[in-house]
């Protein structure tokens, strides 16, 4: 076998290992990491052919795979799991298996999967400094830059920690060549804020970005628009309605969000019944709006149950699921 950065990647019936080998050394050997074990060389299930895979595998930041993707932005909010946070019981899980994404090979399939689905970045769920989920993100960046794919932040600090939150990411990550920018911004999703939430306590945040360095996007509370400070945009995160668009205060529809389905851990009936023909439905009514992000809820949040990733209820011949599958028939325009 050999070896990409010690991933796993599958290769095609019908193509030559030595010569997979032997290109990935003339062209790649730059962009990979020596391992004992040597390199190992795979085209996967989605890959139109060698020198399609090539050059995902081989593509250096910066280049034309790489570039920055624009409006309309395609975002699904991205959960790190580590192997003692996804030892509940949830009401379905991943195809194949519970994973840990601090393995290079998890980040990896789920890169290619979020790109197989027209998804322009991967919002991490962060839940402040000093945490697993902030140690994973160093190698969340790296694999992104390997395969030109993007990540965003999704914050769920409180109100009253945000300012250090948001410095603490602006300082340690702002500057990952492998982040979603706007306008030269990375940016973040303020995901959590509260219904309690008031223009006041809006304008307090939004003053942390006073270098504007990041763009920001707000979750909705009452009375939003009418904040004299506003964000960059506006949009709701709740799972449990399949569809909502949010417009801002300038009347621009800043997004959509969609969910496939809400069935929390603790719960015994689902709050939002999954169904794949809504979901069809959803994603062509989303791609035909003028939202600038099309926000997806969620890619694996199993413990919500609103996770688009592939799982046995719901998997296809393509190996990614009816909900990838919905979203790579139709990019997002």
């Amino acid at each position: 076998m050999v070896a990409v950065d010690g991933e796993t990647v599958r290769w095609r019936a019908g193509r030559w290992p030595l010569l997979c080998l032997a290109l990935l050394q003339m062209a790649c050997l730059r962009e990979l990491t020596p391992r004992p074990e040597g390199f190992r060389c795979d085209v996967d299930a989605d890959c139109g052919g060698m020198d399609l895979c090539l050059n995902r595998l081989c593509t250096a930041p910066g280049s034309a795979d790489g570039a920055m993707p624009t409006f309309p932005l395609r975002v699904a909010l991205y959960r790190p799991w580590t192997a003692s946070s996804f030892s509940g019981t949830f009401h379905d899980a991943p195809s194949g298996a519970q994973y840990d994404t601090a393995d290079a090979g998890v980040v990896a399939g789920h890169v290619a999967a979020l790109q197989y689905a027209n998804i322009s970045a991967a919002a991490i769920a962060w839940d402040g400094p000093g945490t697993p989920i902030d140690a994973a993100i160093p190698a969340l960046l790296t694999a992104g830059a390997k395969r030109g794919f993007h990540w965003a932040f999704f914050d769920q600090s409180p109100v009253s920690q945000f300012a250090a939150a948001f410095h603490h990411l602006d300082e340690t990550y702002g500057s990952g060549a492998s982040l979603l920018r706007v306008g030269g911004r990375w940016v973040m999703v303020m995901g959590s804020l509260p219904n309690t939430t008031s223009c006041s306590d809006l304008a307090k945040l939004l003053l942390a970005n006073d270098a504007g360095h990041a763009f920001l996007v707000a979750k909705v509370f009452p009375g939003y628009a009418g904040c004299a400070m506003q964000p960059d945009a506006w949009a709701q995160f709740a799972s449990d309605q399949h569809y909502d668009a949010k417009t801002g205060a300038q009347g621009v529809v800043d997004s959509v969000t969609l969910s496939p389905g809400e069935f929390q851990a603790q719960d015994s009936t689902p709050t939002l019944l999954r169904d794949a023909d809504r979901w069809r439905a959803d994603v062509e009514q989303m791609v035909a709006s003028p939202a600038r992000f099309q926000f997806i809820l969620s890619f694996n949040d199993w413990e919500a149950d609103d996770a688009v990733e592939s799982a046995p209820r719901w998997e296809t011949p393509s190996g990614f699921g009816v909900y990838l599958d919905a979203l790579h028939a139709q990019p997002p325009g």
